[in-house]
């Protein structure tokens, strides 16, 4: 009998935290698979004035969380295949441990170098899931996360700093097969949305930095199609 696609939920918490269930591993590494993430994030912050107060909105999308992880400005051009992505373990775990994360994935490179940033990391899961068909898995849960401070280029000046993030989702997929004693990982499809406070630098037109220190008013991840790739760490 295939193996089945029993759990997945929220990491942007971008975002989508994959939960999927395979064996446990005697292995120190945990193996991740990964799968490519689109993000939308609408952000507000109260600017203070002499005589009023000021709310600028700030949005973001997979460029702009690419190039914030990297410590780059705004608009810069991402190089070739490099993705934002959610990257899930297939070992059984409890649901407040989860190790699942959002991360700036390079395919281009091997092994656990195609993890060029790592943007968001789950802190607690809690989900409910289980077969609907004969070939499809479905589930549903909340979870916790965390942006974590950029550590690459010039954070002072472009990046994200530390701030905690509250999200739920809801996905779907088919089982995992065996094919010539390999595992063949099924498509899937989920979406996501988070809420919570963020905070990042960014270098406006004029060279500027602004300090944003606002609330997420929306945020959407989704996921879909089959795994682009995988690494252990």
């Amino acid at each position: 009998m295939p193996r089945q696609l029993s759990r997945f939920t929220s990491p942007l918490l971008s975002l989508l935290l994959l939960a999927l269930t395979l064996p446990s591993s005697a292995s120190a590494l945990t193996d991740f698979m990964v799968y490519k993430v689109t993000v939308k994030i609408v952000a507000q912050m109260d600017v203070p004035g002499p005589d009023f107060d000021t709310l600028v909105t700030k949005k973001l999308g997979n460029n702009d969380v690419i190039n914030l992880a990297l410590g780059r400005p705004l608009g810069t051009k991402i190089d070739p295949g490099v993705v934002l992505a959610a990257a899930g373990n297939f070992e059984p775990r409890t649901t407040n441990s989860p190790i699942d994360k959002l991360i700036v994935f390079d395919p281009s490179q091997n092994g656990a170098a195609q993890v060029v940033a790592t943007v968001v990391v789950g802190t607690s899961l809690t989900y409910q899931g289980g077969v609907v068909s004969g070939s499809k898995s479905q589930g549903s849960g909340f979870a916790s996360g965390m942006i974590l401070d950029t550590v690459l280029g010039n954070p002072a000046e472009n990046g994200f700093l530390t701030t905690p993030l509250n999200g739920g989702g809801q996905g779907s997929g088919g089982h995992l097969g065996v094919s010539g004693g390999n595992l063949v990982f099924p498509s899937i499809t989920g979406v996501g949305s988070v809420s919570g406070p963020i905070k990042f630098n960014f270098t406006d037109k004029s060279g500027g930095v602004t300090h944003f220190d606002g609330i997420i008013v929306k945020a959407q991840g989704k996921v879909s199609g089959k795994p682009i790739g995988s690494f252990s760490q």
